[in-house]
């Protein structure tokens, strides 16, 4: 069963989506404060990380940098989701930092779904 690691500071959305993908049978655990989600990756070593950006305190790009750090956690793929448009200005290339796909708030469900298949085939090849 693929693990997915779920980072939002707003537990509403932490919430439909967990419960979303508990529905199609991914194993789901989740985070909501920023300064905790390093942790609770090493310790979790999910298959798949959904992202926000914009958090508190450090956001999505600066766990990607810890995540990037590290040898176990550097191979996870990452799918950003995040409600600015204009998070990727100035990053060169998402992709060094495991960034597989990334998502704009507000999104349909059915995509987010596809997105996660996708990177779980990807990771499997």
């Amino acid at each position: 069963m693929n693990k997915i690691l779920i980072v939002d500071d707003d537990p509403e959305i932490v919430r439909l989506i967990s419960e979303l993908l508990k529905d199609e049978g991914y194993e789901v655990e989740s985070v909501t404060q920023s300064l905790r989600v390093y942790d609770r990756a090493k310790a979790s070593r999910p298959n798949l990380i959904l992202l926000d950006i914009m958090m508190p305190y450090l956001d999505g790009w600066d766990e990607l940098k810890l995540f990037n750090l590290d040898d176990d956690l550097r191979h996870i793929p990452v799918i950003v989701i995040t409600a600015d448009r204009n998070a990727f200005k100035g990053v060169d290339d998402a992709s060094q930092y495991g960034v597989v796909d990334h998502l704009f708030k507000p999104f349909e469900l059915s995509e987010l779904l596809e997105k996660i298949r996708n990177a779980l085939m990807s990771k499997a090849q």
